[in-house]
C-alpha cells in the first residue's frame, strides 16, 4: 500500500506576498500541538552512528529510494517546492493541491481560506474530513531584502479523505535561508542565495477500506541536496542525494560514523569511494 500513498497539500513557491493576511490564532484549541525540536532533528544528520558496508549497500540504496518516494507522495506542506526567494523579494502560498491517493492522477482542491489571503485557516476535504494549516511564518518574508530568514509551516489533517484514502497526521516544515540582494546594471534586483536549509518532519496515517499504513519521515534539504537518515545494523547512516538519483543511476553520498562515501551508479552497479581512500564495488 505504501507505494500508492500519494496524499498531499502542495505549497506553491514564489510570488508576491501582498494581499495575504494572518488569521486569528487558535490559542488553547491549537490543532497542531507543540513544534518538533528542530535543533535535535537537524543534529541527527550531523552524527551518523552506523557503518556503511558493501554487503548491505543494496538495502541502503533501496531504502533511500523508498524514503524519497514516500516524501514525494506525502509532502503535505510542499517542502520540495520552497527552494528560494525570488527577485520579487517575497513568498506566498497560491493554492493547495489535495493529491489523489492512487497513481493515475491528482484532484485539485481549491482552499477558499488561502484564496482569500489567509495564512492560517481550515479547509474541508473532497470526501470528508478537513485540514488545518498555519503558514503565518511567511509573514516574515514580507518585504524581504536579504539577510537571515527563518520560516515555519504547519499542516494538520483530520480524517481528510479523497480517492478512497483517509489521512490523519501532521507535517512541520522549518526553513532557514540567507540571501544577498544587489542592484543590476539595468536597475533590477539580483538575489544570491548564500545558505538554504529546510527541515521537514511528517507523521501520517493513511487508511483505506482494507488496511492502514503509517508514514513517518524526516528530511533535511541543504544547498541543493536532500539528506535523510537510513537505519543499518549498528545504527544509522546519513544519505545525501540530488535530483539525478533514481535508485539505480546517479550519485549518492553516504556518511557513516567513520567516513564519507561517494557512490556513482549506472543501471544498478557502480563504485563507492571513501574520503579516506577506500573503494568498493556495489550493486543496488
Amino acid at each position: 500500500m505504501s507505494k500508492h500513498i500519494v496524499s498531499g497539500l502542495v505549497l506553491v513557491g514564489v510570488s508576491g506576498l501582498a494581499g495575504l493576511s494572518v488569521g486569528c490564532s487558535s490559542g488553547a484549541n491549537d490543532p497542531f500541538g507543540p513544534d518538533p525540536d528542530y535543533r535535535a532533528l537537524e543534529a541527527q544528520f550531523k552524527t551518523p552512528t552506523g557503518t556503511f558496508r558493501s554487503e548491505s549497500a543494496g538495502s541502503v540504496f533501496s531504502r533511500t529510494s523508498s524514503q524519497l518516494e514516500s516524501q514525494r507522495r506525502n509532502d503535505l506542506a510542499g517542502a520540495g517546492s520552497v527552494t528560494s526567494i525570488g527577485a520579487s523579494s517575497s513568498t506566498t502560498t497560491k493554492s493547495l493541491d489535495l493529491l489523489d491517493t492512487v497513481v493515475n492522477g491528482s484532484n485539485k482542491v481549491v482552499c477558499t481560506s488561502l484564496q482569500q489571503g489567509n495564512l492560517t485557516g481550515s479547509c474541508t476535504c473532497p470526501a470528508g474530513g478537513s485540514f488545518d494549516y498555519d503558514y503565518s511564518g511567511l509573514e516574515a518574508a514580507r518585504g524581504y531584502r536579504g539577510g537571515p530568514l527563518d520560516v515555519s509551516l504547519k499542516v494538520r489533517l483530520s480524517a481528510c479523505s479523497n480517492g478512497g484514502v483517509t489521512i490523519d497526521g501532521k507535517e512541520f516544515v522549518n526553513l532557514h535561508m540567507d540571501a544577498t540582494q544587489t542592484k543590476t546594471a539595468s536597475g533590477g534586483t539580483k538575489t544570491t542565495l548564500n545558505d538554504m536549509r529546510l527541515l521537514l518532519d511528517a507523521h501520517l496515517t493513511a487508511t483505506t477500506a482494507k488496511e492502514s499504513h503509517k508514514v513517518d519521515f524526516t528530511f533535511l534539504y541543504e544547498n541543493g541536496k536532500t539528506w535523510m537518515s537510513i537505519a543499518v545494523d549498528d545504527g544509522h547512516v546519513v544519505i545525501g542525494t540530488s535530483g539525478g538519483w533514481d535508485g539505480r543511476t546517479g550519485t549518492i553520498v553516504i556518511k557513516d560514523r567513520n567516513e564519507t562515501w561517494t557512490c556513482v551508479l549506472s543501471n544498478g552497479a557502480g563504485k563507492c569511494t571513501s574520503d579516506k581512500g577506500g573503494s568498493r564495488d556495489v550493486k543496488s
